[in-house]
């Protein structure tokens, strides 16, 4: 498998900040095609949420195309494509559609996607995208596969969901959590930056059942934390009954939920946990909760 530039986001944002648990993402192979997202040029003007919607769908198409096709996928974070690549380049700017526009390694033009916005109603269009963009790829080698892991979001919370991914890349950005020494009204401000956006992922994880909601939520707890942040013991209430609700030891949830509850400071429960994913013959899970063992809380 080549090597991928440090300017593409090969994993999805919530993967390494959970400790890389590569039993949660499909395998592909050594020669699988590389499919990179990059989002258009910023408008001249934009609100905050459409920023984060133009910068969070290259971060969900990526995710979603990973789990649906045979694919590699990434996203470009300063517009620069590998040669080898295919490129999708999404704009989310016109008030009328999504597009997508699809290029070959070779530069070759493999067609634009469109998805109408019927509206003010964006969720529907952004649910619908994936799928479209995947049967655009078939005729450049691009294979669809199934995934038990991945949903897409309700129509009604699509956009606020993809938004999430925008807000839980902030929160891995370690000058969002530094004080500013010579300047508390910066500091204030960065302070309360960081407690809407764990608010706002908090509430996606509750209201969006998918995995994905909860792993941009649980994501951004370990950004704070490893950032070294305490904001996130704020939300402990939150992250516990989403980590409480999963039961089952085949739930992703419930496995994450080990890292979770470390961070929280409950290792009792966290080893409750750890032991019950003992039996699951699985070498993967098994390195991942090895590399978490040293979590500790800033509580």
């Amino acid at each position: 498998m080549p090597d991928t530039p440090a300017s593409i986001l090969e994993h999805p944002v919530w993967y390494e900040p959970l400790r890389s648990p590569s039993w949660l993402l499909p395998k592909v192979e050594p020669d699988a095609p590389l499919v990179v997202f990059v989002a258009a040029g910023a408008p001249d003007r934009e609100t905050d949420a459409e920023r984060d919607l133009r910068e969070g769908l290259p971060m969900y198409l990526a995710e979603a195309v990973r789990y649906s096709t045979v694919a590699r996928t990434g996203v470009a974070t300063d517009a620069t494509v590998p040669d080898e690549a295919i490129a999708v380049e999404v704009d989310a700017s016109a008030t009328a559609a999504l597009v997508a526009r699809l290029r070959g390694p070779r530069g070759e033009d493999l067609g634009t996607v469109t998805q109408a916005v019927d509206g003010n109603d964006v969720g529907r269009a952004i649910v619908a995208l994936p799928g479209a963009i995947v049967a655009a790829l078939r005729p450049a080698g691009v294979r669809s596969a199934w995934s038990t892991v991945f949903q897409p979001p309700a129509d009604a919370h699509a956009a606020d969901a993809i938004r999430g991914y925008a807000v839980c890349r902030f929160l891995l950005d370690p000058t969002a959590h530094r004080d500013v020494a010579a300047d508390s009204e910066e500091t204030a401000r960065r302070r309360a930056a960081v407690d809407a956006a764990l608010r706002r992922l908090a509430d996606l994880s509750g209201r969006v059942t998918s995995p994905s909601a909860s792993m941009l939520f649980f994501a951004g707890l370990a950004g704070c934390h490893d950032h070294g942040d305490p904001a996130y013991l704020g939300y402990r209430l939150s992250a516990n009954g989403r980590c409480t609700t999963a039961t089952d030891p085949r739930d992703p949830i419930f496995r994450i939920s080990v890292l979770v509850f470390r961070l929280l400071g409950d290792p009792v429960i966290a080893g409750q946990r750890t032991r019950a994913l003992a039996s699951i013959d699985d070498v993967e899970l098994r390195r991942w909760l090895a590399r978490i063992d040293g979590v500790r809380s800033l509580a």
